[in-house]
């Protein structure tokens, strides 16, 4: 009886089973290449597998660069020309022994030039500063150069060719004296000569006829007093100035009468 039973239900089952696949449509479509097929609708019946995915196409390889040429090598430099070697200094001539210097106060002077001169031969030239003349210098005989002693040129002063001048035009070209007549240099006079300028006289002043120690000028004045020649004295106080309309005021003034 249960086996019967058993039977019965399997053979249900297979029926049941049966009927089912015969309401089964055709499976889904199949996917298209490299994707994986939906499964298809349909009834409980199993979808057919979806084909493969078309296989890609593998890229093709990159050419491969070209290698460049190799550089070309530069060609080598010329080497220069040699130098010209320079032509060989000349020596210069061996330098003269200068002349001895002259001093003012003369005596011996050991110098070469005098050697083999005989006495009284120049051996240095002379000179002239401001009014001091120095002669040439000459040879001993004893092989020295000998200065002879300054010559002063007061009143004069040297001239341009080193002397002393023996003429004048200016005083400037006097020494402790003035240009005076004859363009003759003269010693400056002393206080009480006589004079006609001021540059004759050593104090720049002439007054009434006579070098004076000081400036001395106008009526109430005088630099030859009796028994005071040079000196300027003022006249006495009311003593006549200005054509008598005047006095003197004792202090060399001509001032109006009190």
């Amino acid at each position: 009886m249960l086996t019967s039973r058993v039977a019965l239900l399997a053979t249900a089952t297979f029926l049941f089973a049966a009927c089912g696949r015969d309401k089964v449509t055709s499976g889904g479509t199949g996917g298209k290449g490299g994707t994986s097929a939906a499964a298809g609708a349909g009834g409980g019946g199993r979808g057919v597998a979806g084909g493969g995915g078309v296989a890609g196409t593998k890229a093709t390889a990159g050419t491969t660069g070209t290698t460049g040429a190799a550089g070309t090598t530069g060609a080598a430099g010329t080497t220069g020309a040699a130098g010209t070697t320079g032509a060989a200094g000349t020596t210069g001539a061996a330098g003269t022994t200068g002349a001895a210097g002259t001093g003012a106060g003369g005596g011996p002077v050991v110098s070469f030039d005098c050697a083999q001169q005989p006495a009284g031969t120049i051996c240095a030239p002379g000179s002239c500063v401001v009014d001091q003349e120095v002669p040439p210098s000459t040879c001993n005989g004893a092989g020295q150069c000998v200065s002879p002693p300054a010559v002063s040129c007061t009143p004069s002063r040297c001239g341009a060719n080193g002397k002393c001048r023996t003429s004048c035009d200016i005083d400037a070209y006097c020494s402790g004296g003035y240009c005076g007549p004859a363009n003759t240099c003269l010693p400056f006079k002393a206080v009480g000569q006589t004079c006609a300028a001021g540059n004759e006289c050593a104090t720049k002043s002439c007054a009434n006829g006579v070098c004076c120690e000081t400036t001395c000028y106008g009526e109430c004045r005088s630099c030859v007093m009796t028994g005071a020649v040079g000196t300027c004295i003022p006249f006495a106080a009311g003593t006549a100035c200005n054509s008598g309309r005047f006095i003197c005021d004792g202090a060399g003034f001509c001032a109006l009468p009190p």
